[in-house]
């Protein structure tokens, strides 16, 4: 199998994701290969956290996790680690609601923990991309729900 990145000059966004599935030619699945982080977080609280944590993660990653609380409550967001290496090649993304459609909150990358994020609504879409092998980077999280 061959895959090529063909890019345009609009866009800045480097690489992509890609999954695959290897099968004999009987049809038989010999492998199937997935992203092994993030998910849909629902309860009251949790926590989440990169690849490997504690230990850093330094391959390339796209994790998504969506919190969702139940109706006329809202997640609140608390990073307790952050260690997120070089901004151009490592970061968070924080949507509001549960798809990476959703408006943007903000971004986060660098060392420095953010305050407690509370958003309107009762769901939140957290992106982790590091596009860069090499990179150090990781986080942990937890969420708890506020009224």
């Amino acid at each position: 199998m061959t895959v090529e990145f063909h890019s345009d000059s609009i866009s800045e966004y480097q690489g992509f994701l890609a999954t695959w599935t290897s099968v004999e030619s009987t049809g038989n699945v010999i492998k199937e290969e997935k992203s092994e982080c993030g998910e849909d977080l629902t309860g009251p609280q949790g926590t989440f956290q990169s690849p490997n944590y504690p230990e850093y993660t330094d391959t390339i990653n796209r994790c998504v996790w969506t919190i969702t609380t139940p109706p006329r409550t809202r997640p609140k967001l608390t990073f307790t680690d952050l260690r997120l290496g070089q901004c151009q090649f490592t970061y968070i993304y924080i949507r509001i609601g549960n798809a990476d459609t959703s408006p943007l909150f903000s971004r986060y990358c660098g060392t420095s923990v953010p305050y407690p994020i509370t958003l309107f609504g009762n769901s939140m879409y957290i992106d982790f991309r590091n596009i860069k092998a090499g990179i150090k980077a990781r986080f942990k999280a937890e969420w708890a729900t506020e009224l």
